[in-house]
């Protein structure tokens, strides 16, 4: 089940960046160390509201198994609402299981009528695992999974034919994606990120039939 906020001053902090007003929303995941954690964000200049973390289905992996969870806020934009989730899933599972994972996530945005944005480490790897632990490159298509199940939803992304995120051991993978619907990217990159081991997507988005000079681009670029 959701958990939603009842106070949104426990998950926001204010950022002042370079003179750039905004607010950062934090939602913890795991404890590293007895410390500190890891978890996920959302960064804004407009006002939030709408905060929803989502436990998402734990998996017991031979090593380094993680809490994960969904993050979503309303971002309150001047020319309207967007709800934006933020997802971060498990590495070493197989589609069906993935799929599992969102399942929650999608089934709530299923009555929500403003436009909106899905994205994050879907950690999707094309590959099979074999009890979580041994790959078989090629035996599953798990970006094609995800990417059927929210194009079923009225998703769409424009970093299908976009490069790698994520180079391990010499093979380039595409784990990160943001899914848009009822808004089009006007433009997109896959970028180096310093001190990460993805490179960082990223769109500039405008709402689908609206009428922007930028739509000469094509209302669905592919990202470089």
């Amino acid at each position: 089940m959701p958990k939603r906020s009842t106070n949104p001053a426990d998950y926001i902090v204010p950022l002042n960046i370079n003179g750039l007003q905004g607010r950062m929303l934090v939602a913890p995941a795991d404890i590293i160390g007895g410390a500190g954690s890891q978890g996920l964000a959302i960064v804004s200049r407009y006002p939030l509201d709408d905060i929803r973390v989502y436990p998402l289905e734990h998996h017991h992996l031979r090593f380094r198994s993680r809490c994960r969870i969904a993050l979503t806020a309303r971002v309150m934009t001047e020319t309207g609402p967007i709800q934006v989730v933020n997802v971060h899933l498990d590495t070493r599972i197989n589609s069906n299981d993935r799929l599992a994972q969102l399942a929650p996530v999608l089934e709530d945005l299923v009555g929500v009528r403003v436009p909106q944005i899905v994205g994050g480490d879907f950690n999707t790897m094309n590959v099979g695992w074999l009890q979580t632990m041994w790959p078989f490159p090629g035996f599953q298509r798990q970006s094609k999974a995800v990417q059927t199940l929210l194009g079923a939803g009225g998703f769409h992304t424009p970093f299908v034919d976009g490069p790698a995120t994520l180079t391990f051991l010499g093979v380039p993978f595409k784990l990160d994606w943001l899914y848009l619907k009822q808004l089009k990217a006007i433009d997109c990159s896959v970028d180096d990120v310093r001190y990460s081991d993805h490179r960082g997507i990223w769109a500039r988005v405008a709402p689908e039939g609206g009428s922007i000079a930028a739509s000469r681009q094509g209302s669905r670029p592919s990202c470089q």
